[in-house]
């Protein structure tokens, strides 16, 4: 689909439709995850033998809505100069639509691929662009009628006697390529000319070989557009006692294709007083309502995006924007999260409710089962080491699986050489000193350290190792922490010392459950294990936190934090789930109840 002929898509551009005397004009602009309008006049910059012709960008014919846009976006980044040098066509396609564009470097090497994906776009109706490259010392590119480091549209992709050609536009209405296939080619014939609607005139439509397009085009441009799509954005204000922000995401229907997007504030187009700069260290983690990974994000460009198609339910996103390293006052900036899909999908921001860097870590544990071998593995023992720093996820991370009936304990020891601009994340804190991480590893279970990466100049050296440890010392470990953030492998909760926490997946919870409030916002589950015991189950299914108070009639807890309490109280999460096991005294009949109050 090309942009510049979808008439609906152009027209919900404009606030003002039709032309005014007052010379007045209104734009929206969807400038940062935002629609914006922006007002203009209609006095354009012109060129050419008495000024008859405009300096930049024009419509075909006698139309003004093209000059309107590019007038409206050189507004929004402070003048004309500011548009024409530097950007990417990706750039301009994300202020005009929600939806997400995504680069696709053109090579020789991978020619048969990038025809596939281009055809592909085409059937799916994503609008394309084509960047050419800025070497005019080693490549005729004006000489051939192409503007260098300039961005055109492709219209149209064909086969025309087993010859692969593109159909592009110069968005200034004028300048064309002159080799192959363009206006004056010989391999024009009259049928040839009659079939495809042959125009031989300057207007900035042209046509070109794809093994041209290969020489003198450097990148394109997929703008992943869906006409009946609807926007929901969050705005996040970001603050420094949060490094990581958890978004709620709640899709209402099945086979939901959902563009998750974060996008940062453009330096270009804010006031700027010199000390802000988008940061190139921001990331989207998404999971699932267990937080096991799905997918994740992490670029360089000031907007990011998971794409996925999702089934109803609720997931999460993790997002990061780290601005500490790129701006001179060292300020936090805030940045928006939308979501693009067919149905509303709703975005809530839950990170006070919810410990982000525990979610983290249940998901970098998942990530690291699913996509690394261990390097290291004995006796029930494994190391999973990922270090790739890719576009995926720009973390280190070392997980530790123990799936012995053994206690064991872990040393992680991290060091930077260069500048020190990283941070390590371990269970409910986060340090940026070289370290040496010590945890503890329960048996049958799984633990990980994460090192977040700030700048490409600093270069790390980790080493891993395992040691025999035992119940007494891992209980003492455990009992300074106020978050245990391993993960019981095989879901058996018996080690008797603490309530397990978190999103767990334990059969108590395929039970019935049975509402103990009046919203049904807390759940109660039971399970018999005989010999008089049980597991009860909790299960928090709304996005507050609560105080619960155990009442107890004839009942013992019989996990060790809360042994012999006849009224313990803890506390449960938004959408955390817990367990505790109970006796019955004496054989006598036993009844559990529960108090509770918003936390």
């Amino acid at each position: 689909m090309d942009l510049y002929v979808n008439s609906k898509l152009i027209n919900r551009l404009f606030y003002t439709k039709e032309k005014t005397k007052e010379h007045e004009y209104g734009i929206y602009i969807f400038i940062n995850g935002l629609w914006e309008l922006v007002l203009i006049d209609d006095y354009f910059p012109c060129t050419g033998s008495y000024f008859k012709q405009f300096a930049f960008g024009s419509s075909r014919g006698n139309e003004l809505w093209l000059s309107l846009l590019e007038k409206a976006w050189a507004k929004i980044n402070g003048c004309y100069a500011k548009i024409g040098c530097g950007g990417t066509p990706n750039e301009v396609f994300d202020v005009l639509t929600e939806a997400y564009s995504e680069y696709y470097v053109v090579s020789v090497n991978n020619k048969d691929t990038l025809w596939k994906k281009m055809l592909d776009s085409k059937k799916k109706g994503y609008v394309m662009t084509a960047g050419t490259s800025a070497d005019v010392h080693n490549l005729p590119i004006e000489e051939k009628g192409l503007a260098p480091g300039h961005a055109y549209t492709v219209i149209d992709l064909l086969e025309i006697n087993g010859e692969k050609v593109m159909r592009l536009r110069n968005p200034w209405g004028n300048g064309e390529y002159t080799g192959d296939w363009s206006d004056s080619s010989k391999k024009w014939t009259s049928e040839l000319k009659k079939k495809y609607d042959f125009v031989k005139k300057d207007d900035g439509d042209f046509y070109m070989a794809y093994e041209d397009y290969l020489k003198y085009y450097v990148v394109m441009g997929f703008g992943k557009l869906h006409q009946d799509f609807v926007t929901r954005v969050l705005r996040i204000e970001k603050t420094e006692a949060v490094k990581c922000q958890v978004i709620k995401v709640d899709v209402p229907q099945n086979n939901c294709l959902a563009y998750l997007q974060l996008y940062q504030k453009n330096p270009r187009i804010i006031l700027n007083d010199g000390t802000y700069q988008n940061t190139v260290l921001c990331y989207l983690i998404l999971v699932d309502s267990n937080f096991n990974y799905i997918d994740s994000m992490s670029t360089k460009d000031m907007h990011i995006c998971v794409e996925q198609t999702l089934n109803k339910g609720t997931y999460y996103l993790l997002c990061d924007v780290n601005y500490r390293y790129c701006n001179k006052n060292g300020k936090n900036h805030g940045y928006n999260v939308t979501a693009y899909a067919p149905v509303a999908i709703t975005l809530s921001n839950i990170t006070s409710l919810v410990d982000a860097n525990s979610i983290m870590h249940r998901a970098m544990i998942d990530f690291c089962k699913k996509n690394v071998t261990p390097n290291k593995k004995s006796s029930g023992l494994s190391i999973y080491t990922y270090k790739t720093y890719t576009k995926q996820l720009p973390f280190m991370v070392t997980a530790y699986e123990n799936t012995s009936n053994n206690y064991y304990k872990t040393t992680t020891e991290i060091n930077c050489k260069g500048e020190k601009s990283f941070c390590i994340y371990c269970d409910n804190h986060a340090t940026e000193k070289d370290s040496i991480v010590t945890k503890q590893l329960p048996p049958r279970s799984m633990t990980c350290v994460i090192i977040l990466k700030y700048s490409n100049s600093s270069i790390f050296s980790c080493s891993s190792t395992i040691q025999a440890s035992s119940e007494k010392e891992a209980k003492a470990e455990e009992s300074k922490k106020n978050v245990n953030n391993n993960i019981n492998y095989n879901n058996n909760y018996d080690d008797n010392y603490n309530i397990p926490q978190g999103n767990i997946n334990h059969p108590v919870f395929n039970m019935g459950g049975e509402p103990i409030d009046d919203n049904g916002y807390l759940v109660q589950y039971l399970l018999e294990n005989g010999d008089d015991t049980y597991v009860v189950g909790l299960e928090n299914t709304s996005n507050y936190g609560f105080k619960l108070y155990i009442n107890l009639e004839g009942l013992d807890i019989i996990d060790g934090n809360y042994k012999g309490m006849n009224r313990p109280a803890f506390t449960i999460n938004a959408y955390e789930k817990k367990i505790f096991n109970i006796k019955v005294k004496n054989n006598y009949y036993g009844n559990v109840s529960f108090q509770f109050e918003y936390a």
